[in-house]
């Protein structure tokens, strides 16, 4: 019994119910559209990596200028 008075014994415990998680984002709106356009990142150019905008209308559409876009 002397391994319960160890101070291993506590983390032992919290580690056994610790588990793996495989976490997934899933909206119930459709995908308006994947722009290489990140106007924080590389303003005014073609950013190099993709965003995909989904949901919602408000400032942000297939034909939204770069100068429509909130500074």
């Amino acid at each position: 019994m002397k391994w319960l008075t160890s101070p291993v014994a506590p983390a032992s415990l919290l580690l056994a119910f610790v588990s793996t998680a495989h976490a997934l984002i899933r909206f119930h709106c459709a995908q308006l559209v994947t722009e290489r356009l990140d106007p924080l990142v590389t303003p005014g150019i073609v950013s190099p990596h993709l965003h995909q905008v989904i949901g919602g209308v408000r400032r942000f559409d297939f034909i939204t200028a770069f100068s429509e876009l909130p500074s």
